[in-house]
């Protein structure tokens, strides 16, 4: 779901939360389109349901008194300039997907400095902080999903998308380590669960270098990962509830 516009003082909270969704979302929709090759029903439905929450996502993004205060300089340029590249990448329809997979890498990188300057901007820099993780985690997944359908549907040299799938896998893995359920709220903890066991199907499916075993189903990574990066982004958004 939308994330909605916070009350006036909490501009910082929301930004992130937004850039957060943003970040995920990016990655999913990418996954999508290269998904659609191999699963064209589900890929389909859902690119319908995602490609308007990234627009919201962004017009809200876009308004000033979305903001934070804290954020100026050439992190606010680099926002802008971030959203600029992402509105390009949501708006395009019926790219190649080779072109697909290359933007969607590189916007995955300034998405990522994006969150992690908006979470600097947060009163509460430790929740800040893991709301960044949160967002780095959900993403990971996702890109692990995206590397396989480029794998299998672009067929991509699998070593060269091998090094990013197992690179993501070590993120996410990382990712879940270093939560501490204990310094949770009782509904995060419970989505901490839900990723975990989440996490075990993803992982029993997989090889060591992160790309699919040969009696895995395509089916089911496209359905686990975007069930594990669900549980992480309603974490995100209780912490900073």
């Amino acid at each position: 779901m939308p994330l909605p516009l916070f009350a006036q003082g909490r501009s910082a909270e929301s930004a992130l939360l937004l850039g957060a969704q943003l970040r995920i979302g990016v990655e999913r929709l990418a996954k999508l389109e290269l998904e659609r090759p191999l699963l064209p029903e589900r890929a389909g439905t859902e690119l319908n349901k995602e490609r308007p929450r990234l627009l919201d996502t962004l017009a809200q993004l876009a308004d000033p008194r979305q903001r934070p205060t804290a954020l100026a300089g050439r992190r606010l340029a680099q926002l802008e300039r971030a959203l600029e590249d992402a509105q390009l990448f949501v708006d395009r329809r019926e790219a190649p997907p080779t072109q697909v997979l290359r933007e969607s890498e590189a916007l995955a990188v300034r998405l990522g400095f994006v969150t992690t300057a908006l979470s600097s901007a947060v009163a509460d820099g430790e929740r800040g902080a893991l709301v960044d993780l949160l967002a780095r985690a959900s993403a990971s997944a996702l890109r692990v999903g995206k590397l396989n359908y480029a794998a299998t549907g672009l067929r991509q040299p699998p070593a060269e998308v091998a090094v990013g799938a197992q690179q993501s896998l070590l993120e996410f893995q990382s990712a879940l380590q270093a939560l501490n359920p204990a310094a949770l709220p009782d509904k995060a903890r419970h989505e901490l669960e839900q990723a975990q066991h989440q996490w075990l199907l993803f992982r029993a499916g997989l090889q060591d270098n992160g790309l699919l075993k040969p009696s895995a189903r395509l089916t089911d990574l496209a359905s686990t990962t975007d069930r594990m990066a669900e549980s992480l982004g309603r974490m995100a958004r209780r912490l900073l509830a």
